[in-house]
């Protein structure tokens, strides 16, 4: 203890006299220490932290997957009913279909998420309701709803007072007998979960089970495959040859996309890490070098190897003490600025991104490891300094380095070297999200406004009805001040995501045994003109076409054409398409449109088909203004309720869908951008740090230089080569590591190319410019030296 406490003090004297070195230290240490931290916490609420359901383990979802294992489709109902078969093995199941429900309460009408839902999934779950009863098998077919708690608070004031209310679902009166807990809102942020109707043997449904105790994964997994063999728990043909299978509820709920990520980042800043453990071994090797003196006395005067190598150890614990809680605060910053920017995925409410216990353990193992590990072997081979060497060298002789300098000029290489393939990998992602920001969608987006309206109660069962509706909101739309144009389709281009599709055969060729498919949208004759979508070949549908569907006509884009139509116009050509009665027969190719981004962005190549409006239960209005189209956002809902009150409009601009589509690419990119320039700094302190060093080591010598002749600008050259020659090497070995770590990339992100001359040239001429500012500082102290006082020293 009297060791402990000795050795303390002393540590703490040592670094007082060298605030350069433990200042170095602590802040290298602590950016390393941050960085890590703060992507850890992502990572610990993204794929560490459990479900928010008792014994999360033990739930399971039940999918049919692929051949090859890399696709998954939902069970039928049939599929649910052969679940009786495997009483002993799942102690609960039920199934749920999510989707999207107009629910009017209150006077308000809302666009709410839902889930029908069969069986009582909450207690499958494990989380009953709030107030009231949760939904069970006997309510199939009845009109009873459970809501959400906030939207219990937002419509009724109190969670108590929406039990027994009667709200409007898609037009139809539904009893509220239940109130689900506060942020629970599972499947996919539901806020109305409403009986699943049992009269359709094939409809898809998720199934979600709770697996009895004692029972393993692996019995459950291969009970429910038994009892899903049979071809009736498929949803369709195409996937009779596809097998039942268990999956952790937790890849339902959060899916691969947000746990990927949360890895990539993390090993993004692992090598930040790498890069700061690299710099502190150089600075203990170059600090124990200059420390052989003074090692070697105390040895000399009896000091045992063990007690030198404790004391050296007890400074680098710490240093890594104080850097690792300066890295706690730095990452207590990083997590809240995370939380803000990242949000939370859709239907996970229960994700927190924040410092708990796991995340201050793992930042002090991280700082104890790295004190031991990269303490550890300098303080070993400073104790090993040899003792008539050590006292009889020339203290600050012209020429003399330690011995470690070179071992610490290859760290600092590797520093600059990692630095350049983290940052050339951000800077390869950060360069593609700004690319995304001029993309061709195919379209004008400026000046557009969208708006989604489900016709989904009995009012509009007809044709004819929704037709009606159709033609009065567009005359309201037109008449709006400042509105240039309006047009109606099925689905708009990035606002909404889940296109339809039919496979086509064309015309003179025999059927295939799996037809080519195409996404089919449904317009007007003006959606061409307001979305400015260009019409490259032929023309675009008359209003007689567009109204009465008579002759059957189409447009296609330039891919099909190209693709199924290489040698030849395909206007005048004909093609029929399968599926159901209102879409199946002949069509005439009456034009060919320009290309559009459709689900994501970039655009990949995809056959497209217009044909003429069938007013279906959910449409979508688009507006082009003379300016900003925001200001019409209330004017446009009011069109649309003044023909009927009880539907709900969600309203956008095209601006905004376009940022959903854009945001997670520049997220990525300000997140590795931001790990990039810590890779940075890091590296430079390293630079600066060696060169600083060398500086003092060789003080002697360069003041010999000078009293011999050599000028100030010459010394200051010396100690600025030394610093290029450093950024030099590691940037010809960090141009060759990013060129590879490019190469993944762009195998992973869409739109990040490959090999990027560009982004390779100026990340190297970043670094290099880097690495001469961090050189410059030392160089001019060197430039300084007096000769008389240095050598008198």
């Amino acid at each position: 203890m009297n060791h402990a406490i000795q050795d303390l003090r002393f540590a703490a004297r040592q670094l007082a006299r060298q605030p350069t070195f433990a200042l170095l230290f602590i802040v290298t240490l602590a950016l390393g220490i941050g960085a890590a931290t703060t992507c850890f916490s992502v990572l610990n609420a993204v794929a560490l932290r459990p479900i928010p359901f008792p014994e999360p383990d033990r739930l399971v979802a039940i999918n049919l997957v692929g051949p090859q294992g890399s696709f998954r489709a939902p069970l039928t109902l049939n599929g649910l009913r052969a679940l009786t078969e495997t009483q002993g093995v799942f102690s609960g199941y039920a199934g749920y279909v999510p989707g999207t429900v107009t629910v009017a309460a209150g006077g308000t009408a809302d666009r709410v998420p839902s889930a029908e839902i069969s069986g009582d999934i909450f207690s499958v779950l494990g989380v009953p309701v709030q107030i009231g009863r949760s939904i069970v098998a006997a309510d199939a077919g009845s009109r009873v709803a459970v809501v959400g708690n906030d939207y219990a608070l937002r419509v009724f004031g109190s969670d108590g007072a929406a039990l027994g209310k009667t709200i409007l679902v898609n037009g139809e009166q539904h009893a509220v007998v239940g109130v689900a807990r506060p942020r629970f809102s599972f499947p996919e942020d539901a806020r109305v979960w409403l009986p699943l109707a049992l009269t359709t043997p094939d409809r898809s449904v998720v199934v979600v089970a709770r697996i009895q105790p004692g029972v393993s994964a692996a019995q459950a997994d291969a009970v429910a495959r038994a009892a899903l063999a049979a071809a009736t728990a498929r949803p369709t043909t195409e996937t009779a040859d596809w097998t039942a299978a268990t999956a952790p509820l937790r890849e339902i709920m959060m899916g691969t996309k947000q746990r990927d990520m949360a890895l990539f980042i993390l090993v993004a800043s692992g090598l930040v890490l790498l890069i700061a453990c690299a710099n502190l071994a150089g600075l203990l090797t170059s600090h124990l070098g200059a420390r052989k003196h003074e090692i070697a006395v105390r040895a000399a005067i009896g000091a045992r190897r063990v007690r030198i190598v404790q004391q050296l150890m007890t400074e680098s614990v710490m240093l890594a003490l104080a850097g690792g809680s300066l890295g706690v605060l730095l990452a207590q910053w990083g997590v809240a600025v995370f939380a803000a920017t990242l949000g939370k995925p859709r239907g996970a409410d229960w994700i927190d991104i924040t410092v708990d216990s796991r995340v201050l353990l793992f930042a002090l193992l991280v700082s104890t490891l790295t004190a031991l590990l990269f303490g550890l072997a300098p303080a070993i081979r400073g104790s090993r300094a040899d003792l008539r060497d050590a006292l009889q060298e020339d203290r600050g002789a012209a020429g003399a380095q330690p011995r470690g300098h070179r071992v610490r000029y290859i760290l600092v290489a590797g520093q600059v070297a990692l630095s350049i393939g983290l940052v050339s990998g951000a800077a390869a992602i950060v360069t593609s999200s700004m690319r995304f920001g001029s993309l061709d969608t195919g379209f004008n987006r400026d000046r557009l406004l969208v708006s989604r309206v489900a016709l989904e109660n009995r009012a509009y069962d007809h044709p004819e009805q929704r037709l009606a509706f159709v033609d009065s909101v567009l005359g309201r739309l037109r008449s709006l001040p400042g509105v240039a144009s309006a047009s109606v389709a099925s689905h708009v281009p990035l606002a909404d995501r889940d296109v339809p599709g039919a496979g086509f055969i064309l015309d003179g060729t025999a059927t295939p045994e799996r037809p080519p498919r195409a996404s089919l949208r449904f317009i007007d004759a003006d959606y061409l003109g307001t979305m400015a979508i260009p019409v490259d070949r032929g023309r675009a549908f008359t209003a007689a076409e567009a109204r009465d569907r008579r002759p059957r006509t189409a447009i296609i884009n330039d891919t099909m054409a190209r693709r199924h139509w290489p040698d030849r116009d395909p206007v005048g050509a004909r093609l029929r398409l399968l599926g159901g009665p209102e879409v199946a027969g002949w069509y005439t190719i009456v034009g060919v449109a320009g290309d559009v981004a459709q689900r994501q962005l970039p655009a990949e190549p995809e056959d497209q088909i217009y044909l003429p409006l069938s007013p279906a239960r959910e449409m979508t209005f688009v507006v082009r203004s003379a300016s900003d189209p925001a200001p019409l956002a209330t004017s446009a809902r009011d069109a649309v309720r003044a023909v009927d009150p009880s539907l709900a409009v969600e309203t956008r601009t095209m601006a905004a869908a376009y940022a959903f589509y854009v945001n997670d690419r520049r997220l990525q990119g300000l997140v590795l951008g931001t790990i990039g320039a810590i890779a940075v700094l890091i590296a430079a302190l390293g630079v600066y740090g060696a060169v600083s060093l060398m500086v003092t080591e060789r003080r002697r010598e360069l003041a010999i230089r000078t009293a011999l002749g050599a000028s100030r600008r010459a010394v200051m050259r010396l100690v600025l080569a030394r610093g290029l020659s450093l950024a030099t090497v590691g940037v010809g070995a960090g141009l060759l590591l990013a060129i590879g770590l490019t190469a993944l990339l762009s195998s992973i992100f869409l739109g990040v190319r490959a090999f990027d001359v560009r982004v390779l040239g100026s990340t190297a001429a970043v670094l290099a410019c880097v690495a001469l500012a961090a050189s410059w500082w030392p160089a001019r102290r060197a430039m300084r030296i007096d000769p008389i006082i240095a050598l008198k020293e």
